[in-house]
């Protein structure tokens, strides 16, 4: 009996072991599970034009992934301009969080954090970037918002004390922010009124805030590593996310996938500089919300493509300011824009100052390059023609569908998304943005409105799709938004010999242009008349 009851007492000991060891093993898993998550990277997309909607989206996602445990954050940046106070705040919450929950921060510039983008590297506990990289001028395009010396506190403010490069750090804010502040190169960087021996080796220009590149940064000793974008991601495990997961720990802060080449470097591929003398710069201005574009503007823009093939610009400027005219005209037009690229090495740059409406938007998808200003517009360019009455109509769904394609033709040329330019044209096309990627739906009822990433309607069914300036910088149609500025005024007598500095052109203020030596444009105007089919 006594011997029974010991192997019972024997066996339940056993059985005791074996439960508590199953429960220590299976702890000692689950925290290492817990710890695998914690040390999984959220990465943060901070690309084109940081408004305050793209922020506040970035803010929410951030603290839900410190709500699950995420305490890695890689901020990928590449972008010159956007919304300077809300930018602000989210370096705010950022700095919030590297104290309060020790999250760790590794930013990638990919060509470019100018502008808002450039306050984020200052919160980085390491950093990297691509080949060619720009980084500094902190209010560029909103030299306004904030006086100089405020935002040199708050750019100042968000370097840690116990970075170890804390002192070149703080030079840096104060250079970027700061046009008035000069930096010189005295056995290291340092202020110029700092500076004890000759001031001659300036770094920053006078009146130009501070903008560093990639050979510079590795010189001062802070970047971690010069990689390719996809050396980065595959240096620091990035995983690509399917399209079916809801699973939070495996979720990336909304990558819109757009141009697979960056702005700044097709600048580099395809506009020759010639660095000892001057260089002209073609201008084509179509600015009529009367007459539209037809016969007549043909004309007028062939005449000045024929002279600009002789005289050989570095590139030209198409300024666009229209609600759109005949089919033909634009298509004619289009095709000769494409052409002066393609066959003359004269690439065209979009400039939408105010509205690419209709065949305006045909003739912005036949540039290599669009740019925008911030209160333009994009779109809308349904064909109509002309009744019997003279009334306006709805064209054919023969001619709806073969504008269709061509404007999808046009845009996927330049590598920009055929859909977005369809659904201009189209108003029974059904756009959304999902998971990071523009998609084309049958129905309505196809519109996902819950779970963790719902879509978001681009374009809905039964409206033609127009879009405003941040739009087209976020949906990769447009490369370049360009901000309100004070600038010099082109005068009456620069306007009629048709030439002036290019300086005095917004566009002439992105950092790439600044290179050109005394660029001058080369303007030309037209006057148009209306007649016959039209968008």
């Amino acid at each position: 009996m006594n011997s029974k009851r010991d192997s019972r007492r024997v066996c339940n000991m056993v059985k005791f072991k074996s439960l508590f060891s199953f429960i220590l093993i299976f702890s000692v898993f689950s925290l290492s599970i817990f710890a695998d998550e914690a040390q999984t990277p959220t990465w943060v997309w901070l690309k084109g034009h940081l408004d305050k909607d793209v922020l506040d989206q970035r803010k929410t996602a951030i603290d839900q992934a410190v709500q699950e445990g995420k305490r890695q954050f890689i901020l990928l940046v590449d972008s010159s301009s956007g919304d300077l106070v809300e930018a602000f705040n989210l370096a705010k919450r950022f700095y919030e969080l590297k104290v309060e929950k020790k999250i760790s921060i590794t930013v990638y510039i990919e060509n470019s954090a100018l502008g808002p983008a450039a306050i984020f590297p200052f919160l980085a506990d390491s950093v990297y970037c691509s080949f060619f990289t720009s980084w500094g001028d902190v209010a560029l395009g909103s030299e306004s918002v904030l006086p100089k010396n405020i935002l040199r506190n708050r750019v100042v403010s968000l370097v840690l004390p116990d970075n170890p490069h804390f002192q070149i750090l703080q030079v840096l804010a104060l250079g970027m922010s700061d046009p008035s502040i000069q930096i010189v190169d005295e056995a290291g960087w340092k202020l110029a009124e700092d500076a004890r021996g000759d001031k001659s080796n300036l770094i920053s220009s006078p009146g130009e805030a501070l903008v560093v590149n990639q050979n510079q940064l590795q010189v001062l000793g802070l970047l971690q590593g010069i990689l390719s974008p996809e050396a980065f991601k595959q240096k620091m495990g990035w995983k690509e996310v399917s399209s079916h997961t809801s699973d939070p720990s495996s979720m990336t802060i909304s990558p819109l996938e757009i141009s697979p080449q960056s702005f700044e470097e097709s600048l580099k591929q395809h506009i020759q500089v010639n660095a000892n003398g001057t260089n002209q710069v073609g201008l084509i201005t179509i600015d009529d919300r009367t007459n539209g574009i037809n016969q007549s503007t043909w004309i007028y823009v062939k005449n000045a493509l024929d002279h600009y093939k002789k005289s050989r610009p570095s590139f030209i400027i198409l300024e666009l300011n229209t609600p759109g005219g005949e089919v033909f005209a634009a298509q004619k037009i289009s095709d000769a824009l494409k052409e002066m690229d393609t066959q003359f090495g004269i690439p065209v740059i979009a400039y939408i100052n105010n509205w690419a409406i209709s065949a305006g938007a045909m003739l912005a998808y036949s540039c290599r390059y669009i740019t925008v200003v911030k209160d333009g517009s994009m779109g809308a360019a349904e064909p109509v023609i002309a009744n019997e009455s003279g009334q306006m109509q709805t064209a054919s769904e023969k001619v709806n569908s073969a504008l269709r394609a061509d404007f999808a033709n046009r845009a996927r040329f330049f590598d920009r998304n055929p859909y977005i330019a369809e659904a201009m044209v189209d108003k029974d096309i059904i756009l959304v943005l999902r998971h990071g990627k523009i998609t084309k739906l049958d129905q309505e009822n196809q519109i996902r409105t819950t779970g963790t990433d719902p879509d978001r309607v681009i374009s809905p069914k039964g409206k033609l799709l127009t879009l405003n300036s941040n739009e087209l910088i976020e949906f990769g149609v447009a490369d370049l938004q360009l901000l309100p500025q004070k600038l010099p005024e082109v005068t009456y007598h620069e306007k009629e010999i048709g030439q002036w500095p290019a300086s005095k052109m917004s566009l002439f203020q992105y950092p790439f242009f600044h290179q050109f030596l005394r660029p001058q444009l080369i303007s030309t105007t037209w006057i148009g008349k209306r007649n016959s089919l039209f968008f």
